[in-house]
């Protein structure tokens, strides 16, 4: 149950990262237009990987949670800073615009007509996120919060410290028991995951583990 739990809240967050580059992240001044801004960059190619990653980890594709955990803090920190980076692309890319149009805006307010505004700084000091970056730091967080919750796959033998699985019952390095088995009363096989007889002589029993 705690699995199929853990891969419907991977599937969620991996739909809402996805989800959350394509809805405007801030909106910009420019020409004075307010013009809604995605996050069609560096860092939304980042939360399009860690939203397919988060698919795959649903799925249960083994390793992809060693990738999501390296990523992850990677793109907690981009997203924190994105508002700053975004302000810092509209004065490096739009602000020298304005300076060439100088000359244009005199003629213009010589005849009496509206200067052109590419980049105002006054507007672009104070950005307010859209929905897009709120939902991307939201998936963020659950992001972190499943991958604090999730247990490892793997776990060391207590005999030779070798990673190995947590459904295997000896260690493949040592031979270590490592869980015990549980089997049959009648005929003492071991039972499966997931069995409710016996797979050698049917006798009735629960789901064991």
């Amino acid at each position: 149950m705690r699995k199929l739990v853990q891969g419907v809240a991977g599937a969620l967050v991996g739909f809402l990262l996805c989800l959350s580059v394509v809805l405007p992240w801030f909106h910009a001044d420019v020409l004075g237009w307010s013009l809604p801004v995605p996050a069609w960059n560096s860092l939304g190619l980042l939360l399009l990987v860690l939203g397919n990653l988060h698919f795959l980890r649903a799925v249960g594709v083994p390793g992809v949670q060693w990738v999501i955990r390296v990523l992850l803090p990677w793109a907690v920190y981009q997203w924190w800073a994105a508002e700053e980076a975004f302000k810092l692309w509209g004065k490096q890319i739009l602000g020298p615009a304005q300076l060439k149009l100088i000359e244009v805006n005199q003629v213009l307010t010589t005849v009496q007509l509206e200067p052109v505004t590419v980049f105002d700084p006054t507007k672009w000091r104070d950005l307010d996120p859209g929905l897009g970056w709120q939902m991307a730091g939201a998936s963020l967080g659950l992001a972190v919060l499943l991958t604090c919750l999730e247990k490892s796959a793997t776990i060391k033998c207590s005999g030779c410290s070798t990673r190995v699985s947590r459904e295997d019952p000896h260690c493949h390095s040592c031979g270590h028991r490592l869980r015990e088995i549980p089997s049959c009363p009648r005929c003492f096989r071991s039972y499966h995951k997931g069995d409710h007889f016996c797979r050698g002589c049917g006798h009735e029993t629960q789901e064991v583990f």
